[in-house]
């Protein structure tokens, strides 16, 4: 298995482990690598470990990273995870310790957490030539509950506004339910939360709004006190950001 070092490993006394979701990019790689490479005393790193096969699949990959890691040489290790990395992460702790792990954020979405679903159904055809059986399997599948162990920070980060392809498929997703805010729906107990209007496609391009509070949630276990921990009161399927 592959994977991107973005930052000088003999210079870093912390790791930071990055695992996108379906949305990885070139352009989203680039926006990361920059990032790792403005964060004195830390490596960032961002795993291949995305399988077509299923989520459990991808699970294993990142099994076979960590394996491949030696965690121990750095002080502390940082998980940021979004939306199909927190489910393959989670997988992977239900039967795995990751030595050093200090801080776990997840990028969670009441609506953007529907699109595989949404688009599995809507779909289905160009979505399976795409990304193979994952992204239904996916759809089917229930949050992989992780309650981690004491001393280890965990942190969400709430995508607040719909993307363009929820926004489109509105009628469906709301099909499921309503769209609801509140944290207990993510079925963890977190040390800390906030809610951003970035979206879900955006989240991978805007480490300037993101990165200070990942890097404050990593070395206090709290984001900033200028984060927001109330959902905005704009209509979240709007366009306009």
């Amino acid at each position: 298995m592959i994977w991107f070092l973005l930052a000088n490993a003999a210079a870093a006394e912390d790791l930071v482990v990055i695992l996108p979701g379906l949305g990885d990019s070139k352009a989203g790689r680039e926006e990361m690598a920059q990032w790792g490479e403005s964060l004195p005393g830390y490596t960032v790193v961002v795993p291949d470990y995305i399988a077509r096969a299923s989520v459990q699949a991808s699970a294993d990959n990142v099994a076979a990273f960590f394996e491949q890691t030696d965690t121990s040489a750095y002080e502390e290790v940082h998980v940021f995870a979004y939306i199909l990395g927190t489910w393959s992460l989670n997988l992977f702790l239900e039967d795995h310790e990751i030595p050093g792990l200090k801080s776990i954020v997840y990028d969670r979405s009441p609506i953007q957490e529907r699109a595989p679903a949404v688009v599995h159904r809507r779909l289905r055809c160009i979505t399976r030539l795409m990304y193979g059986p994952l992204l239904g399997d996916l759809a089917g599948m229930d949050y992989p509950v992780y309650q981690p162990p004491e001393g280890v920070n965990t942190g969400l980060v709430i995508e607040n506004r719909a993307t363009s392809l929820m926004r489109k498929f509105r009628g469906t997703a709301e099909d499921m339910g309503p769209v609801t805010w509140d944290t207990e729906q993510f079925q963890h107990e977190a040390n800390d939360a906030f809610y951003t209007w970035v979206n879900h496609d955006e989240m991978y391009s805007s480490f300037e709004t993101i990165g200070p509070e990942l890097l404050h949630f990593f070395e206090t276990g709290r984001f900033t006190e200028g984060a927001e921990r109330q959902p905005s009161d704009l209509d979240p399927w709007r366009k306009e950001p």
